[in-house]
């Protein structure tokens, strides 16, 4: 669930339901038909109705870039959806490669623990801030990954700031990953082996670490930033085995799905050539 709208928890299935058709009915829908208005006065084709839940979706297939052991489809999803799997990132030949000072910090000493907020978050400082007294309080060495670096505080040697770094080469040479839970981020470090502390906070994140908490490839913390809880929590992740052994089950788990998802485009591509034949082709 969207951390924002964790009150529905509360509800009963059928109650939330309801409550979120009601909303698309009476907020939603006439936002979009607005927007639509005019295209489909141009195309010849009715206004729809129930945008969110049933219009914008593909009739043919649904592509969900996720393994079904990460989320299953529950029964109410469309019957087209497919899981594909993650497209797992892979840098490209030009990618700026890390700075010779992260490799030589790497090279110096103990792994280090990731704290990376986001490439899209503005507002660091507090983020920073907090980890750095969590990597003073259990002496830890610390990489912190922001491109908002005068919203840094002052770093000792045992903490190093890139502005930029690949991180299926960084995670894979660190103890542990802190960060706000994005899909993306989440799959590098399953792909990783990393432990995970995630620190969600909008959209989907909640949602994506407390499916990884399932997994037991991480935890969760859904309160303050602040250096106590922060300090139980990234201990857990660097001292029980239990977390460690479940990151190298999972990862093992883990198959990029690119070629998935493009078997799914292609059959699509099939089936719209030759509806009869593709149907063959699957009872064969």
């Amino acid at each position: 669930s969207f951390k924002s709208l964790r009150w529905c928890e509360r509800l009963p299935y059928g109650a939330r339901k309801s409550l979120f058709h009601g909303a698309e009915r009476a907020l939603f829908d006439p936002f979009f038909r607005m927007l639509l208005r005019e295209s489909t006065r141009r195309l010849g084709l009715s206004l729809p109705r129930q945008v969110i839940s049933q219009w914008w979706y593909s009739p043919q297939r649904i592509l969900g870039l996720f393994e079904p052991w990460f989320c299953r489809s529950p029964a109410d999803w469309p019957d087209q959806v497919r899981l594909t799997g993650f497209p797992m990132y892979l840098p490209a030949a030009g990618t700026r490669p890390p700075s010779a000072g992260l490799v030589r910090f790497l090279e110096e000493g103990a792994p280090p623990v990731v704290f990376n907020p986001g490439t899209e978050t503005a507002h660091t400082e507090a983020f920073f801030v907090a980890a750095l007294q969590v990597a003073r309080r259990l002496g830890i060495r610390a990489v912190f990954v922001s491109r908002y670096a005068e919203q840094l505080p002052a770093l000792p040697g045992s903490v190093w700031h890139e502005s930029y770094v690949p991180l299926p080469w960084l995670l894979p040479r660190s103890s542990a990953l802190v960060h706000r839970g994005g899909i993306g981020t989440i799959a590098l470090a399953i792909q990783a082996g990393t432990p995970q502390l995630i620190l969600p906070g909008w959209t989907d994140q909640l949602d994506n670490g407390r499916r990884l908490a399932r997994l037991g490839c991480g935890l969760v913390w859904e309160g303050a930033q602040e250096v106590e809880p922060l300090v139980q929590n990234i201990t857990r992740l660097l001292n029980e085995p239990n977390i460690r052994a479940a990151c190298t089950r999972v990862q093992g788990q883990l198959q990029p799905g690119c070629a998935r998802a493009a078997d799914a485009i292609d059959e699509i591509c099939r089936e719209a050539r030759d509806p009869y034949a593709a149907a063959l082709e699957r009872s064969a």
